[in-house]
Order: C-alpha cells, then sequence, then structure tokens
C-alpha cells in the first residue's frame, strides 16, 4: 500500500512539473517580450483620434473621461481576450452592435498577450489598457480596481458586486450611468 501511495506520488508530481498554466489574471507587462512591450504605448494625446494599428494604447482614467466628454453615449467594453461567457462577445460584433444603437464603443483590455490581442481585433477601433504604471500596481487586475474607481465614482460592494462582474459600463458623455450584463438587450 506504501508503495502504491508513493508511486502514485512520484507520478503525479512528474507529470505535474511538465505542465505549464497560465492564468491571465496573473499577466504582467514587465513579463511581457521586449518587442511585445514595444507594441504597448504609453502617455498618447487625444486618445479618442487613435485608430486600430497593431499598437494597445495604455490609458488612464482621466484620458478615457476626456475621451467620453465628446460623445452623448458610450460604451466601455472591458474585454477578456479568453473569455468564453455568452456575454463575451466577438470585438467586431461589439462595434457594429454599439454603432447600430449610437453609443461609441471604447474597448479596454482587462490584460495584454500578444498574438491573441492583436488577432482578435479586426476592428477600426483601438484596444485601451490600464496604465498600470500610473496606477502604481504590477498586477493588471489591481490596476484594472484602481482605474475603474477613478472611471466609475463607485467602489464594488464586495466580489459578487455588479461592478466587478459585467463588462459594460455605460456613460453620457462622461458620466457613468449603468453597467449591463449582456449587450445585446440595448
Amino acid at each position: 500500500m506504501k508503495n502504491l501511495l508513493l508511486s502514485t506520488l512520484i507520478i503525479t508530481l512528474g507529470i505535474s512539473s511538465c505542465i505549464s498554466i497560465r492564468f491571465p489574471g496573473y499577466h504582467r507587462f514587465d513579463k511581457l517580450s521586449k518587442t511585445d512591450q514595444s507594441k504597448v504605448r504609453f502617455g498618447e494625446a487625444n486618445i479618442c483620434a487613435l485608430k486600430h494599428d497593431s499598437i494597445i494604447f495604455a490609458i488612464q482614467a482621466s484620458q478615457l473621461k476626456e475621451c467620453l466628454k465628446k460623445y452623448p453615449k458610450s460604451i466601455v467594453y472591458t474585454w477578456a481576450p479568453h473569455c468564453k461567457s455568452e456575454h463575451c462577445v466577438p470585438l467586431s460584433f461589439f462595434v457594429t452592435h454599439c454603432i447600430e444603437k449610437v453609443y461609441y464603443p471604447i474597448i479596454l483590455a482587462d490584460y495584454i498577450e500578444f498574438p491573441e490581442v492583436e488577432m482578435m481585433n479586426n476592428t477600426e477601433k483601438p484596444v485601451f489598457v490600464v496604465d498600470h504604471l500610473y496606477y502604481k500596481e504590477e498586477k493588471y487586475k489591481a490596476a484594472n480596481r484602481a482605474f475603474m474607481l477613478d472611471l466609475t465614482g463607485e467602489k464594488p460592494k464586495n466580489n459578487k458586486d455588479t461592478l466587478n462582474w459585467f463588462r459594460y459600463y455605460l456613460f453620457e458623455g462622461d458620466q457613468f450611468k449603468k453597467v449591463v450584463r449582456d449587450i445585446q438587450t440595448l
């Protein structure tokens, strides 16, 4: 019996040492290759005028608020490239749906992962990511929380609060109105 347990433990450890699992929530800018880091641009002015060009733009909430002021209604989609939920939609669907419903679409990636982010953006709209340097956070999850607090002015009440779990943030001008779980209900 002892030999069986010992053999099972050794085999399990041997197999698990060969498996590498990457969790998107733990992605960090400093873990990107130098080539991929060069594809992230910080401190761009007039972010509303930017177009998709294989660059990801790191932004602060104040920059996004300036952009939001220019449009009567906008939706910020907090997009996760690997999200499999029915509420995570392709970027082309998001942009088209927003335009049909007269919302200005803004894509804010939860994290950066190349080449996925480049390949999945088949729209003219740029992809933004939270400027982790400004928020002094190495992990995107912590930087995203600080960014959303600055952007919406609302702090989630707990881990199950809709502000944390919904992906679509509706704005009128730069004023946050509500979160929406399913964009197709607009």
